[in-house]
Protein backbone atom coordinates (compact mmCIF):
# COMPACT_ATOMS: atom_id res chain seq x y z
CA UNK A 1 0.00 0.00 0.00
CA UNK A 2 2.89 2.33 0.82
CA UNK A 3 4.31 1.72 -2.65
CA UNK A 4 1.03 2.99 -4.12
CA UNK A 5 1.24 6.36 -2.32
CA UNK A 6 5.02 6.86 -2.58
CA UNK A 7 5.02 8.45 -6.09
CA UNK A 8 2.53 11.10 -4.85
CA UNK A 9 5.13 12.54 -2.46
CA UNK A 10 8.30 12.36 -4.58
CA UNK A 11 10.12 15.69 -5.04
CA UNK A 12 12.58 14.83 -7.81
CA UNK A 13 10.33 16.23 -10.54
CA UNK A 14 9.73 19.44 -8.61
CA UNK A 15 13.46 20.02 -8.19
CA UNK A 16 13.92 19.61 -11.95
CA UNK A 17 11.58 22.58 -12.53
CA UNK A 18 14.24 24.88 -11.08
CA UNK A 19 17.02 23.65 -13.34
CA UNK A 20 18.76 26.73 -14.82
CA UNK A 21 18.91 25.01 -18.21
CA UNK A 22 15.12 25.11 -18.46
CA UNK A 23 15.12 28.85 -17.82
CA UNK A 24 17.75 29.36 -20.52
CA UNK A 25 15.65 27.46 -23.06
CA UNK A 26 12.58 29.47 -22.04
CA UNK A 27 14.52 32.67 -22.77
CA UNK A 28 15.60 31.20 -26.12
CA UNK A 29 11.98 30.45 -27.03
CA UNK A 30 10.88 34.00 -26.14
CA UNK A 31 13.77 35.43 -28.17
CA UNK A 32 12.96 33.29 -31.23
CA UNK A 33 9.27 34.23 -31.05
CA UNK A 34 10.28 37.90 -30.90
CA UNK A 35 12.62 37.46 -33.86
CA UNK A 36 9.80 35.72 -35.73
CA UNK A 37 7.54 38.71 -35.14
CA UNK A 38 10.26 41.06 -36.42
CA UNK A 39 10.79 38.87 -39.51
CA UNK A 40 7.03 38.90 -40.22
CA UNK A 41 6.91 42.68 -39.86
CA UNK A 42 9.98 43.26 -42.06
CA UNK A 43 8.78 40.99 -44.87
CA UNK A 44 5.24 42.44 -44.84
CA UNK A 45 4.22 45.22 -47.18
CA UNK A 46 2.51 46.99 -44.30
CA UNK A 47 3.23 48.19 -40.78
CA UNK A 48 2.23 45.29 -38.57
CA UNK A 49 1.84 47.20 -35.31
CA UNK A 50 -0.24 49.87 -37.03
CA UNK A 51 -2.61 47.28 -38.53
CA UNK A 52 -3.00 45.44 -35.22
CA UNK A 53 -3.55 48.45 -32.98
CA UNK A 54 -4.40 51.73 -34.71
CA UNK A 55 -6.49 50.21 -37.51
CA UNK A 56 -7.80 47.25 -35.48
CA UNK A 57 -7.42 45.03 -38.55
CA UNK A 58 -8.80 41.67 -37.45
CA UNK A 59 -7.82 40.03 -40.73
CA UNK A 60 -4.14 40.84 -40.17
CA UNK A 61 -4.51 39.70 -36.55
CA UNK A 62 -5.87 36.31 -37.66
CA UNK A 63 -3.14 35.67 -40.22
CA UNK A 64 -0.44 36.83 -37.76
CA UNK A 65 -1.80 34.45 -35.11
CA UNK A 66 -1.65 31.60 -37.63
CA UNK A 67 1.96 32.54 -38.36
CA UNK A 68 2.89 32.57 -34.67
CA UNK A 69 1.18 29.20 -34.15
CA UNK A 70 3.22 27.86 -37.05
CA UNK A 71 6.44 29.12 -35.46
CA UNK A 72 5.31 27.56 -32.18
CA UNK A 73 4.78 24.15 -33.80
CA UNK A 74 8.26 24.32 -35.35
CA UNK A 75 9.82 25.29 -32.00
CA UNK A 76 7.95 22.43 -30.34
CA UNK A 77 9.58 20.05 -32.80
CA UNK A 78 13.04 21.57 -32.37
CA UNK A 79 12.94 21.52 -28.57
CA UNK A 80 11.48 18.01 -28.52
CA UNK A 81 14.29 16.55 -30.61
CA UNK A 82 17.19 14.56 -29.25
CA UNK A 83 19.90 16.85 -27.95
CA UNK A 84 23.67 16.33 -28.06
CA UNK A 85 24.08 16.80 -24.33
CA UNK A 86 26.32 19.88 -24.26
CA UNK A 87 24.38 23.05 -23.48
CA UNK A 88 26.03 25.45 -25.92
CA UNK A 89 26.04 22.95 -28.77
CA UNK A 90 22.38 22.18 -28.08
CA UNK A 91 21.56 25.90 -28.05
CA UNK A 92 23.35 26.32 -31.37
CA UNK A 93 21.37 23.43 -32.88
CA UNK A 94 18.14 24.91 -31.48
CA UNK A 95 18.83 28.33 -32.99
CA UNK A 96 19.98 26.83 -36.30
CA UNK A 97 16.92 24.65 -36.89
CA UNK A 98 14.50 27.22 -35.51
CA UNK A 99 16.01 29.84 -37.85
CA UNK A 100 15.82 27.41 -40.77
CA UNK A 101 12.16 26.78 -39.93
CA UNK A 102 11.53 30.54 -39.90
CA UNK A 103 13.19 30.87 -43.32
CA UNK A 104 11.03 28.06 -44.71
CA UNK A 105 7.92 29.68 -43.25
CA UNK A 106 8.85 33.03 -44.85
CA UNK A 107 9.30 31.30 -48.21
CA UNK A 108 6.01 29.48 -47.68
CA UNK A 109 4.30 32.82 -47.07
CA UNK A 110 5.41 34.10 -50.47
CA UNK A 111 4.48 30.84 -52.21
CA UNK A 112 1.06 30.85 -50.52
CA UNK A 113 0.24 34.33 -51.79
CA UNK A 114 1.62 33.75 -55.28
CA UNK A 115 0.54 30.13 -55.89
CA UNK A 116 -2.01 28.88 -53.35
CA UNK A 117 -4.18 32.03 -53.38
CA UNK A 118 -3.22 33.38 -56.79
CA UNK A 119 -6.72 34.22 -58.04
CA UNK A 120 -6.91 37.50 -56.09
CA UNK A 121 -4.64 39.94 -54.28
CA UNK A 122 -4.09 38.69 -50.75
CA UNK A 123 -2.69 42.05 -49.59
CA UNK A 124 -5.72 43.91 -50.93
CA UNK A 125 -8.09 41.50 -49.19
CA UNK A 126 -6.23 41.80 -45.89
CA UNK A 127 -5.51 45.53 -45.84
CA UNK A 128 -8.35 47.18 -47.77
CA UNK A 129 -11.25 44.73 -47.36
CA UNK A 130 -10.10 43.31 -44.00
CA UNK A 131 -11.27 39.96 -45.33
CA UNK A 132 -11.43 37.43 -42.48
CA UNK A 133 -12.06 34.56 -44.94
CA UNK A 134 -8.75 35.22 -46.67
CA UNK A 135 -7.01 35.62 -43.32
CA UNK A 136 -8.27 32.24 -42.08
CA UNK A 137 -7.01 30.50 -45.21
CA UNK A 138 -3.60 32.15 -44.93
CA UNK A 139 -3.43 31.25 -41.22
CA UNK A 140 -4.39 27.68 -42.12
CA UNK A 141 -1.59 27.60 -44.69
CA UNK A 142 0.94 28.74 -42.08
CA UNK A 143 -0.15 26.01 -39.67
CA UNK A 144 -0.27 23.34 -42.38
CA UNK A 145 3.18 24.26 -43.67
CA UNK A 146 4.60 24.35 -40.14
CA UNK A 147 3.71 20.65 -39.79
CA UNK A 148 5.41 20.00 -43.12
CA UNK A 149 8.47 21.98 -41.98
CA UNK A 150 8.38 20.05 -38.69
CA UNK A 151 8.65 16.83 -40.69
CA UNK A 152 11.25 18.20 -43.12
CA UNK A 153 13.85 19.47 -40.65
CA UNK A 154 16.34 17.20 -38.88
CA UNK A 155 16.91 15.03 -41.96
CA UNK A 156 20.06 13.02 -41.53
CA UNK A 157 22.96 13.87 -43.78
CA UNK A 158 26.68 13.23 -43.83
CA UNK A 159 27.20 16.82 -42.65
CA UNK A 160 25.23 19.92 -41.72
CA UNK A 161 25.07 21.21 -45.31
CA UNK A 162 23.59 17.91 -46.51
CA UNK A 163 21.06 17.93 -43.68
CA UNK A 164 19.92 21.48 -44.54
CA UNK A 165 19.73 20.62 -48.26
CA UNK A 166 17.61 17.53 -47.54
CA UNK A 167 15.34 19.59 -45.32
CA UNK A 168 14.84 22.14 -48.10
CA UNK A 169 14.11 19.34 -50.59
CA UNK A 170 11.46 17.72 -48.41
CA UNK A 171 9.94 21.12 -47.61
CA UNK A 172 9.46 21.79 -51.34
CA UNK A 173 7.99 18.32 -51.85
CA UNK A 174 5.63 18.91 -48.93
CA UNK A 175 4.53 22.29 -50.29
CA UNK A 176 3.87 20.70 -53.68
CA UNK A 177 1.72 18.07 -51.96
CA UNK A 178 -0.27 20.72 -50.09
CA UNK A 179 -0.73 22.69 -53.31
CA UNK A 180 -2.06 19.59 -55.10
CA UNK A 181 -4.49 18.92 -52.26
CA UNK A 182 -5.71 22.52 -52.42
CA UNK A 183 -6.43 22.11 -56.12
CA UNK A 184 -8.29 18.84 -55.51
CA UNK A 185 -10.36 20.49 -52.78
CA UNK A 186 -11.33 23.33 -55.12
CA UNK A 187 -12.32 20.81 -57.82
CA UNK A 188 -14.46 18.71 -55.45
CA UNK A 189 -16.27 21.64 -53.79
CA UNK A 190 -19.54 22.51 -55.55
CA UNK A 191 -18.82 26.24 -55.23
CA UNK A 192 -16.03 28.49 -56.43
CA UNK A 193 -13.75 28.37 -53.39
CA UNK A 194 -11.55 31.34 -54.27
CA UNK A 195 -14.56 33.36 -55.39
CA UNK A 196 -16.36 32.83 -52.09
CA UNK A 197 -13.24 33.65 -50.09
CA UNK A 198 -12.78 36.86 -52.07
CA UNK A 199 -16.39 37.77 -51.17
CA UNK A 200 -15.35 37.59 -47.49
CA UNK A 201 -17.23 34.33 -46.94
CA UNK A 202 -15.70 33.33 -43.61
CA UNK A 203 -17.33 29.89 -43.73
CA UNK A 204 -15.57 29.14 -47.03
CA UNK A 205 -12.28 30.35 -45.57
CA UNK A 206 -12.64 28.21 -42.43
CA UNK A 207 -13.56 25.11 -44.44
CA UNK A 208 -10.67 25.52 -46.87
CA UNK A 209 -8.14 26.60 -44.23
CA UNK A 210 -8.83 23.75 -41.81
CA UNK A 211 -8.76 21.17 -44.61
CA UNK A 212 -5.31 22.51 -45.49
CA UNK A 213 -4.25 22.08 -41.84
CA UNK A 214 -5.47 18.46 -41.87
CA UNK A 215 -3.61 17.77 -45.10
CA UNK A 216 -0.46 19.46 -43.74
CA UNK A 217 -0.53 17.22 -40.65
CA UNK A 218 -0.78 14.10 -42.81
CA UNK A 219 1.90 15.22 -45.27
CA UNK A 220 4.28 16.32 -42.52
CA UNK A 221 3.74 13.06 -40.66
CA UNK A 222 4.74 11.04 -43.70
CA UNK A 223 7.83 13.17 -44.44
CA UNK A 224 8.94 12.68 -40.85
CA UNK A 225 8.35 8.93 -41.14
CA UNK A 226 9.82 8.08 -44.55
CA UNK A 227 12.18 9.48 -47.20
CA UNK A 228 10.59 7.65 -50.15
CA UNK A 229 9.30 10.04 -52.83
CA UNK A 230 7.24 7.28 -54.47
CA UNK A 231 5.73 6.45 -51.10
CA UNK A 232 5.00 10.14 -50.60
CA UNK A 233 3.07 10.35 -53.87
CA UNK A 234 1.02 7.28 -52.96
CA UNK A 235 0.39 8.63 -49.45
CA UNK A 236 -0.63 12.02 -50.87
CA UNK A 237 -3.17 10.38 -53.16
CA UNK A 238 -4.52 8.14 -50.41
CA UNK A 239 -4.69 10.82 -47.70
CA UNK A 240 -6.30 13.35 -50.07
CA UNK A 241 -8.91 10.80 -51.09
CA UNK A 242 -9.50 9.96 -47.44
CA UNK A 243 -9.93 13.59 -46.37
CA UNK A 244 -12.26 14.50 -49.21
CA UNK A 245 -14.31 11.31 -48.80
CA UNK A 246 -14.64 11.81 -45.04
CA UNK A 247 -15.74 15.39 -45.67
CA UNK A 248 -18.63 14.04 -47.74
CA UNK A 249 -19.48 11.26 -45.27
CA UNK A 250 -19.38 13.55 -42.24
CA UNK A 251 -21.69 15.95 -44.07
CA UNK A 252 -24.19 13.13 -44.57
CA UNK A 253 -23.88 11.78 -41.02
CA UNK A 254 -23.87 15.04 -39.03
CA UNK A 255 -26.13 17.14 -41.26
CA UNK A 256 -28.24 14.58 -43.14
CA UNK A 257 -31.00 17.09 -44.05
CA UNK A 258 -28.69 19.81 -45.25
CA UNK A 259 -25.97 20.12 -47.86
CA UNK A 260 -22.67 21.33 -46.42
CA UNK A 261 -21.60 23.24 -49.52
CA UNK A 262 -24.96 25.03 -49.68
CA UNK A 263 -24.62 26.07 -46.05
CA UNK A 264 -21.18 27.49 -46.84
CA UNK A 265 -21.98 29.16 -50.16
CA UNK A 266 -25.57 30.35 -49.73
CA UNK A 267 -25.80 31.01 -46.00
CA UNK A 268 -22.11 31.66 -45.21
CA UNK A 269 -22.75 29.32 -42.27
Amino acid sequence: MNDFFTPFFETNGIVDFFDLTHFIYLCVVVLIMWLSKQAFAITSRFRLDEQLTQKDNKAVAVTFCGYLLGVGFILWSVLGSEMIGHLWEDLFQTFLWAFLGMVFLAIARILTDKIMLNQFSVMKELLEDKNIGTAVVEAGCYMALSFIIKGAIFNEGENLVDAVALSAWYFLIGFFGLFMFSRLFCKVASYHVHGEIEKNNVAAGVSFGLNLVASGILIGGYIEYSESVIGFILWLLFSSFLLLTLRYLIDKLLLPRHHLDDEIKVDGN
